[in-house]
């Protein structure tokens, strides 16, 4: 599996979790090194697919606020909505025509749009 850095344009690296932080390993990922940016893999695939797209510290910022957001409508104690029915929501909303609705796979720009749509004013 080749996975491609967005920054630079290099292919990154399938390397162990422990080389791109100081605590321990939480397992595989795929990391471009100078660019600062990793994916975490799928815990099942054989050929450690990435669970989304490389993150720099800025978009890991804003994929973080955007679960914040989002999480909410279908987990814990707040939840108003099925999995399946958030997720429909959000394709919905961020007008993705696609079944291919997934915060990993969004840059920061649609991230900050996911904060916006769902961040839940008190």
């Amino acid at each position: 599996m080749k996975v491609i850095c967005p920054y630079c344009g290099e292919a990154a690296r399938l390397v162990d979790s422990s080389e791109i932080s100081d605590g321990p390993s939480f397992g595989k990922v795929w990391a471009c090194l100078p660019c600062d940016a990793w994916v975490g893999t799928h815990p099942n695939s054989k050929r450690f697919a990435p669970v989304g797209r490389l993150a720099d510290a800025s978009l890991r910022h804003w994929k973080g606020e955007a679960y914040a957001a989002f999480n909410p409508l279908w987990k814990g104690a707040t939840r108003t909505m099925t999995r399946k029915e958030a997720y429909e929501s959000l394709r919905v909303k961020m007008g993705i025509a696609s079944k291919c609705a997934a915060i990993g796979l969004m840059d920061a720009k649609d991230c900050k749009r996911v904060v916006a749509l769902f961040t839940i004013t008190k």
